[in-house]
């Protein structure tokens, strides 16, 4: 069974992926319009979805900050000519998690995907073991985005809870009250349940 991608595009034929990887590679939905699009990714099993910026322009950028902030189940990608700063800054702030560029390689356009597909797994595996825990609190969503951000390269614990913005007692409080476990011993768990995947 193939993986299912949601893609959104502006002027989806301009984009170099689309024939190419994506409609061969992977089941695609096309929403007709952007709120067709923010509708499917919740109501709709996917595995990752994709704005497609292929045909945008450098000023274009500022169609992202039109775009509504995205909140959902599955990893976010864009594809796109462009990746300056600017561009990264306001598509992680809508809730982009990767990036994909038009002149990228076939095989590191899909191992992005699967990637970010895999970490999905890995988010739901935290959201079925401990309910609500990625909500509890925006210091743990952050903590498990740079474990998985970094991987398979294992964060010590300070560089961890610089990259969180706390300090390592009060990261390893909010590990146990969490997760039951020390920080270094969620590191090794995640670490575990990645390789196994």
């Amino acid at each position: 069974m193939r993986q299912k991608l949601i893609i959104y595009s502006w002027e989806l034929q301009n984009c170099p992926h689309y024939s190419r990887i994506f409609n061969s590679e992977y089941e695609i939905i096309i929403p007709k319009t952007e709120t067709e699009f923010f509708n499917s990714i919740h109501n709709l099993s996917v595995d990752a979805a994709i704005i497609c910026f292929c045909s945008a322009l450098v000023d274009d950028v500022n169609k992202l900050v039109r775009l509504q902030a995205l909140s959902c189940p599955v990893t976010v990608l864009t594809c796109s000519k462009i990746l300056n700063p600017e561009f990264i800054r306001k598509a992680t702030q809508r809730g982009v998690g990767r990036f994909l560029l038009c002149n990228m390689e076939r095989e590191k356009i899909r191992d992005i995907i699967n990637d970010a597909i895999r970490d999905r797994g890995l988010k739901e595996y935290f959201r079925s073991r401990w309910p609500n825990s990625l909500e509890s609190s925006p210091h743990i969503s952050k903590l498990v985005n740079e474990i998985i951000y970094v991987f398979p390269r294992r964060l010590e614990v300070k560089e961890l809870a610089e990259r969180v913005g706390i300090d390592r007692g009060w990261l390893h409080k909010l590990c146990k009250q969490t997760f039951g476990r020390p920080p270094t011993s969620l590191i090794r768990r995640i670490g575990f349940i990645r390789l196994c995947a």
